[in-house]
């Protein structure tokens, strides 16, 4: 099936016969970007993702903007980062870090450092290109579902019934429909449904009540995205993450996620930038079940990548326990992905440690192991939100080893800023983001600047937890870099021991790695033949060796013996 004909099958799957004109202009924009723009651009490196490290950032708390941003992409490389997620930049009020997007076609110009929304995006198209002269690709997030209440669509629709925009958004006399669908946001929201007085009427929220929802019945919202979508493409951006997506259609009756219609939607995006030329990613943030997020990339015509919320949260499990279950078991529950898929994972993202889609017994562990504060709760108990370090009680050897588990399981590695030099939480970042939006909401916590005074300081100070961090993890992902096996190959994890040892195999080729975590507190000795990368295997005489409380190792074409 050509790209065409697959926005054409979903397109008739959304709309049936109707909107034929809609879908005709939608052809006639691909078309005329296709033709003016892409066609003079060849493709490269279609599959980039699946050999990316990824470093995830809001560009004003990182470095003031992205001129800022731009002194320290040096600093970025030396670390082993290639990629570059900007979480929201587009204009905002910023009700919600930015996924209140307020203007789908505009830079922040706080974030550019200039006044005008014009002179924001020419700073923006050179740091794009400054970025891309330095080997870094750039993504950012697209919020599909929902805007912000400073929208002009939805200040017009609220303002003017008869408007053409009214039809954007989901609207009730009542706000009793969909009743089945959860309240996201629990202890910081009451309903999905705002009242407006004026109107006497309601509008859907999942989010936030400054956040109405899109009405994708709508096919002119389609083509309004897609026009978006072209937009960036056209000025640089590698890649686009899909905020929220299981949310999109709503139907009465049920859930109101991942329903059916939320996949053609994908598919439909998916094919039309495909048609543009393919390369750009779409990743998936779809906090659901494993089954539910392996849909995302459909047979390939879907996402390219999706976040592995599920297996993040049994990395902590892992150490909290000290045991391998958790993990081992994450990887049989979880399907195959399509070849040119990838999973993308991390431990502390810009959000929380997500407790969503876990049993009464996984939650209690987590919050008695994790959320050691309970100003750290997030949603009554079903995330922990908190900066890595203090989740890690504050031991650079524990930070390293969950960054070890992560560089060495399949798939792309997310960093989250701060994270590499021991940034600690911010609770005045916290109170003033309390101030500003009346909500408390703990994951401003973890999203306050950096302080690149204490850094620099503590980068030169040799065992500081910051220096222990970050020059770990550069040896981590340089080894990793050099291993095609690390990156690339299949796991299969070793047979259960009594000891706190978590260990699987990496193979790739003629390439094989055992890969070995301490995940105890005290010394292990073990035989082990082979080349330890890592160099943390101690020997002990006789063929024996110890590995040290919390290390790892990454044994070249070895065999584990005890």
């Amino acid at each position: 099936m050509t790209y065409l004909e697959k926005m054409r099958s979903c397109w008739s799957t959304l709309y049936q016969e109707r909107a034929e004109e809609d879908f005709q202009s939608l052809i006639a924009q691909l078309d005329q970007a296709k033709e003016n723009h892409f066609a003079h651009h060849p493709i490269k490196e279609p599959h980039w993702y699946q050999d990316a490290v990824i470093y995830s950032l809001y560009v004003d708390l990182f470095q003031e903007d992205f001129h800022g941003l731009k002194s320290k992409l040096s600093y970025l490389k030396s670390l082993g980062v290639n990629c570059l997620w900007l979480l929201p930049v587009l204009d905002s009020p910023m009700r919600d870090a930015g996924y209140d997007v307020r203007d789908y076609l505009a830079i922040r110009p706080e974030l550019a450092g200039v006044k005008t929304k014009e002179e924001a995006l020419v700073v923006f198209e050179e740091f794009l290109a400054h970025a891309r002269e330095e080997g870094i690709r750039v993504i950012f997030d697209l919020v599909l579902n929902h805007c912000s209440f400073e929208h002009p669509f939805f200040k017009e629709a609220k303002n003017n019934p008869e408007s053409p925009y009214r039809d954007y958004f989901i609207w009730s006399s009542t706000g009793k429909e969909y009743s089945q669908a959860r309240i996201i946001f629990q202890g910081l929201c009451t309903s999905n449904w705002e009242y407006v007085p004026e109107n006497k009427e309601y509008y859907l929220h999942r989010f936030y009540e400054s956040q109405p929802d899109w009405n994708y019945r709508n096919p002119k919202l389609i083509q309004y995205m897609v026009d978006i979508m072209i937009f960036w493409r056209q000025r640089g951006i590698d890649g686009f993450r899909l905020d929220a997506i299981p949310y999109l259609w709503k139907e009465e009756g049920s859930n109101c996620e991942s329903l059916p219609q939320c996949h053609q939607i994908i598919k439909l995006l998916r094919a039309a930038m495909d048609y543009l030329q393919p390369g750009a990613l779409l990743l998936a943030e779809a906090c659901q079940p494993t089954e539910e997020i392996v849909r995302y990339f459909g047979q390939a015509d879907e996402c390219q990548a999706a976040y592995h919320f599920p297996l993040m949260r049994q990395i902590f499990a892992c150490i909290a326990t000290q045991e391998q279950e958790q993990l081992s078991r994450v990887f049989q529950e979880t399907p195959a992905i399509p070849e040119k898929c990838q999973w993308f994972l991390f431990l502390r993202c810009h959000d929380e440690l997500t407790l969503e889609m876990t049993t009464p017994h996984e939650q209690d562990l987590m919050n008695r192991y994790y959320c050691k504060d309970p100003a750290w709760s997030f949603r009554e108990g079903q995330g922990i939100a908190s900066r890595l370090y203090h989740l890690l009680d504050e031991e650079p050897a524990k930070v390293l080893l969950a960054y070890s588990i992560l560089f060495t399981l399949p798939g792309t590695p997310i960093l989250y800023y701060g994270d590499e030099v021991a940034t600690e939480n911010n609770p005045d970042f916290f109170d003033y983001m309390y101030k500003l939006t009346g909500h408390a909401d703990t994951r401003n916590l973890c999203r306050g600047k950096l302080d690149w005074a204490k850094i620099e300081t503590d980068l030169s100070t040799l065992g500081s937890p910051a220096q222990q961090i970050f020059s770990g993890l550069q040896k981590l992902l340089r080894e990793r870099s050099q291993s095609p096996a690390l990156r690339q190959g299949q796991i299969q994890f070793s047979p259960k021991t009594s000891s706190p040892l978590l260990r699987y195999e990496r193979n790739y080729g003629e390439e094989s790695f055992l890969i070995i975590h301490n995940l105890g507190s005290k010394e292990i000795e073990m035989e082990v033949r082979g080349e330890d990368i890592l160099e943390n295997l101690r020997f002990q005489g006789e063929g024996k060796y110890s590995l040290g409380a919390y290390q790892s190792a990454w044994v070249r074409q070895s065999s584990f013996l005890a």
